[in-house]
């Protein structure tokens, strides 16, 4: 019998601009006898591949309905504040994954935002796990 491990490698993705990208690594992992969990923060657009952990949930776990922040973007409410909420949301979400031991390693995939935002859930993990962010840009 073939199971999956109960631990996962964490993929951080913003599936609103990087959706083929995660479903070829969440592949790829899983390929290879490992479990992937998605996390999606992006919020510009629903969709269109599964994620385990939804933009809802993480705009939730910041402390806001993601529908709030979908409107405030369509106002043109400054895009950091949205983008401080998501990041609150994934920190706690990584670190309460990590605690309860379901994590054996993180991955990212972004641009400049998700870049930020998965350097907020990596940053409160330990030195040890594997963190890895692949990203179009960099900030030094």
């Amino acid at each position: 019998m073939n199971s999956k491990p109960d631990k996962a490698i964490v993929i951080i993705g913003t599936l609103d601009t990087k959706e083929p990208e995660v479903d070829y690594l969440c592949s790829e992992i899983e390929i290879r006898g490992h479990r992937a969990l998605v996390i999606a923060p992006g919020v510009l657009r629903i969709p269109q591949i599964r994620a385990d952990i939804t933009r809802e949930e993480v705009a939730g776990a910041g402390g806001r309905k993601l529908s709030d922040l979908v409107k405030n973007a369509e106002l043109g409410v400054y895009r950091g504040n949205i983008t401080q909420v998501m990041m609150q949301g994934l920190a706690s979400i990584a670190k309460d994954l990590y605690s309860s031991g379901k994590m054996e390693g993180i991955i990212s995939l972004g641009g400049s935002t998700g870049t930020a935002l998965a350097g907020a859930a990596m940053k409160v993990l330990p030195t040890g796990i594997p963190k890895i962010a692949v990203s179009t840009s960099i900030y030094v």
